[in-house]
């Protein structure tokens, strides 16, 4: 059965977590041209036995083939402005990055 987590560890652990999402914020805003990129932390997973949070985060990038009238593709996502972008991190505990993936959720 799972551990119990008492109030002041969920408190940190909801700390952890805003420092998690600023931290990737902070490497991956040069990423997007968006005005305000909507940075979410969708997935966060430690691995204790190496102190490394496996992170997945998302936000806003624009959507380069929204002008593409030659593309014979009827796609709905080709109307819009943007599109959400996911990328897999792994930041250590002490918050340094340590890798940058393309996220694919199969792996």
């Amino acid at each position: 059965m799972g551990k119990v987590v008492n109030k002041p560890e969920f408190k940190n652990l909801n700390e952890t977590f805003k420092q998690l999402l600023e931290v990737a914020r902070q490497s991956l805003i040069g990423q997007t041209q968006v005005k305000e990129p909507d940075f979410r932390l969708e997935q966060a997973v430690l691995n204790e036995n190496e102190s490394i949070w496996d992170v997945v985060v998302s936000f806003l990038v624009v959507n380069k083939d929204l002008n593409h009238s030659n593309l014979k593709i009827n796609s709905p996502i080709l109307h819009y402005k943007f599109f959400r972008q996911y990328k897999r991190l792994k930041i250590d505990t002490h918050m340094n990055i340590k890798g940058m993936y393309i996220y694919n959720e199969k792996l």
